[in-house]
């Protein structure tokens, strides 16, 4: 009857360790991918953030260094420049044409929102629930940032907020342009919000290239490693197997040579028995002579 061959306990290492290896291996691409996903909104944010910097400050030196000038030398700044050979745009509608130049190149997006607007401006209820959140939550805080990751129609975005504080230079023409709808801005004032939307793709390719590539490589070695491991444990299994059926031949033929032995034996004292018989006959036979 065939015995049912069992795994020994040295044979299990090797499927425990391929396990191990497994499971080792299903955290740390898990932990790669939720740190790619980290990354990828970390740099989007930070990328936001450097075009919304980008954009105060080019507000402040156009305001100060151009609009400032302007108004000096009798230039007005207006919002509808273009039909006005002899005017200047608004640092805000100069914002918006900048913006437009570079939408066109990164896909980002600028809105500049008040709950004050001018005429030509967005009223509060036409804007979104993320911009008038972003209102309400830096009039109250001008220092912080609102930030929120959405599904826009490029793919996912980083929408990026900040106050758009009333600088000196700026209250003057807030308060006695004939169209301000508020006419008491003090400086530091929150006149609205500077919004900029950043593509998260385009923030991130590359890092996101990189850390897939990782997390492929990580797999493949891991898929060549249980390959190996695999290999290793079928041979092993082969070899206990072999070493098995050797084991149980060499018993059986140890039986073999012994039940040989026995029976040699046992023919060597019939042998013996028999001769001693003979001279016992012999022995009868001279006497029966002698007689």
């Amino acid at each position: 009857m065939k015995r049912s061959e069992k795994w020994s306990p040295q044979s299990l290492i090797i499927p425990v360790f391929a396990l191990v290896v497994v499971a080792g291996l299903a955290l740390s691409a898990h932990r790669l991918l939720e740190a790619e996903q980290e990354l990828r909104r970390t740099t989007a944010i930070e990328n936001a953030a450097r075009y919304s910097e980008a954009l105060r400050a080019f507000r402040e030196v156009y305001t100060s260094e151009v609009v400032q000038r302007a108004s000096d030398l009798g230039i007005p700044a207006t919002h509808d420049y273009l039909e006005n050979t002899n005017a200047i745009p608004l640092p805000a509608t100069m914002t918006r044409v900048l913006e437009e130049r570079l939408g066109k190149a990164d896909g980002v997006r600028v809105g500049l929102y008040s709950a004050y607007p001018f005429p030509w401006r967005p009223a509060p209820s036409e804007l979104d629930s993320f911009q008038r959140s972003a209102i309400e939550d830096l009039s109250r805080d001008p220092d912080s940032t609102v930030v929120s990751f959405q599904q826009g129609a490029a793919g996912p975005e980083v929408r990026y907020a900040v106050a758009d504080r009333l600088e000196p230079e700026c209250v003057d023409c807030h308060n006695t342009h004939p169209s301000s709808p508020k006419k008491d801005w003090k400086i530091g004032d929150v006149r609205g919000v500077l919004e900029v939307s950043h593509p998260v793709s385009a923030a991130a390719t590359i890092l996101q290239q990189d850390l897939r590539k990782t997390v492929f490589v990580l797999v493949g070695v891991g898929i060549t490693a249980l390959a190996i491991l695999a290999l290793a444990a079928v041979r092993q299994r082969h070899v206990a197997a072999n070493s098995q059926r050797m084991v149980r031949e060499a018993v059986a033929a140890r039986a073999r040579i012994q039940e040989e032995m026995m029976a040699r034996i046992a023919a060597e004292d019939g042998r013996i028995a028999a001769e001693a018989q003979v001279q016992y006959a012999q022995k009868l036979e001279s006497l029966g002579v002698m007689a």
